[in-house]
């Protein structure tokens, strides 16, 4: 379908996502699987795309100074935060450790 010129649309870039049943891979793994088959680059809706970050902040009505991200995940979360202006807090929940 991507070759028949559907869009290739990426939620995230995420390469992993922690489950209570191990790692699996994330949607940027999937997604880098069908860019490389394809030739054909994603565009990234999601984090860390400054598209998704500044949407969310208008609909909550925030400036930049009011906003805080916080994630579990330095390469999108905490990255589209930076990128943004926005204060970040990272939880270790994720892929990230101490």
């Amino acid at each position: 379908m991507i070759l028949d010129g559907a869009k290739l649309i990426a939620t995230n870039s995420d390469p992993s996502c922690p489950t209570e049943n191990g790692t699996r891979p994330g949607c940027g793994a999937i997604v880098a699987m069908l860019e490389a088959a394809t030739g054909i680059k994603a565009f990234s809706a999601g984090k860390p795309s400054p598209v998704m970050f500044r949407a969310a902040r208008k609909e909550l009505g925030l400036r930049t100074e009011e906003t805080t991200m916080i994630g579990d995940t330095m390469e999108t979360d905490v990255l589209g935060a930076v990128q943004l202006g926005f204060r970040s807090i990272l939880v270790l929940s994720g892929s990230h450790s101490a």
